[in-house]
Parts: C-alpha cells; structure tokens; sequence
C-alpha cells in the first residue's frame, strides 16, 4: 500500500491512503542508513492493524525536492512571510531563503504583512531592500550556474596525463583521479543515494 506522509511527531507518521490515515513508524533500516522520512513523501507501507489503522513504513520512493528547514519533501510551492516592522524584516535571511529555494527548483511566493501598521518610509526602504536581494540573488544564481558548468566542463575534459598514459596503465591512473562527492539525485531513491554516498566514503577511507 502506498501514501502520503502528511505529520510526522516523535517517530510516529501519519500517512494518508485509500483506506484512511494509518499511523506508522519507519522501520529500524531506515535508522540505519541515516533516512528520516519527511512530511510530503511518497511511502510503501504494511498494515499491522488494519482496524486500528497501524503500520510499519517499509519504502520511501524517490523525491522531487527536499527542504531542511523546514523538513519536508515534494514540495510544490513555498510561502516566504516576513514582517515589514515589527520585527523588522531581516534581508539576509530572506536572500538565504530564495536561494536554497533556486536551489531546488522551487516555485516561491514572498509575503510581506504588518503594511497597516508601516510608515511610508519603512515601505519605502522595503521596496529598496527588495530591488538590493533580487540583484543579489540574480548574481548567486548565476555564480552557480557558471561553478556547474566549469565542473561538468573539467569532468568531461581529459588531462594530458590521461591522453599520454600507455592502456597497460590505464587501471594504475584510474585510481590517482580525483572523485568527486556525489550529488543528491532526486531519480533516486534517498535509501539508493545513501547507498552510493556510502560507498564513496569507504573507498576514500580506503
């Protein structure tokens, strides 16, 4: 049976399905493998109880997008709100919201209340400390952007030492060559991403 994580408390999720809400715990696999089930993901589950509605999540299928904080998975839209007085907003942890939220590809919408309560001129700053993070978050995204390109460039561009390096040693340079950490990949599974991140760990200790 599968569903929707819809609240997480003190290890118990509760997933929504066809039958209902079943209340469950993640299996001890999970633990194991350092996987915390978020609110928003996709589950397998087993019934333990199918009149009390409990069971044993057994799967996490693969995720869209993620978010620390908040935790929480297959996010379609975030909702940004902030103050304009009172408190008075704070622009930088605003400018760390937007890009974690470029980050992932995540359509976000930036709510401003307390306007009833703001002077003229604490609008007016607001708007200049909007048009400051647009243009600050424009050059991050774009630094991004281009430190993608410059590795996916080097990843693909053979060293001299690689063109002139006789095929009986092939196996030799293979194992001097730099290894980057693998990235989440959301096609994956998060146990199939821990699984690989893992065993890029053991062969650094190596």
């Amino acid at each position: 049976m599968q569903g929707k994580i819809i609240k997480g408390i003190a290890g118990f999720y509760y997933v929504y399905t066809t039958e209902g809400i079943v209340e469950c715990k993640a299996k001890g696999i999970f633990r194991k493998e350092q996987i915390k089930p978020l609110v928003g993901d996709l589950v397998s589950i087993e019934l333990t109880d199918k009149e009390k509605l409990l069971g044993n999540i057994v799967d996490i299928l693969p995720r869209k997008n993620q978010l620390i904080r908040p935790a929480a998975a297959n996010i379609d839209q975030a909702l940004v709100i902030f103050a304009i007085v009172k408190p008075d907003p704070n622009y930088n942890l605003l400018d760390r919201f937007l890009i974690n939220m470029e980050q992932q590809k995540l359509p976000c919408i930036i709510c401003f209340n307390k306007k009833d309560i703001a002077s003229e001129e604490e609008k007016a700053e607001l708007d200049k400390q909007l048009a400051e993070s647009k243009a600050a978050l424009d050059t991050k995204t774009q630094e991004l952007k281009d430190m993608e390109a410059r590795l996916d460039a080097s990843l693909h561009q053979p060293s001299a030492q690689e063109e002139e390096t006789p095929a009986g040693d092939a196996e030799q340079v293979a194992d001097k060559q730099e290894v980057f950490f693998p990235a989440y990949d959301p096609e994956k599974s998060p146990q199939e991403n821990a699984r690989i991140r893992k065993e890029y760990m053991e062969k650094c200790n190596a």
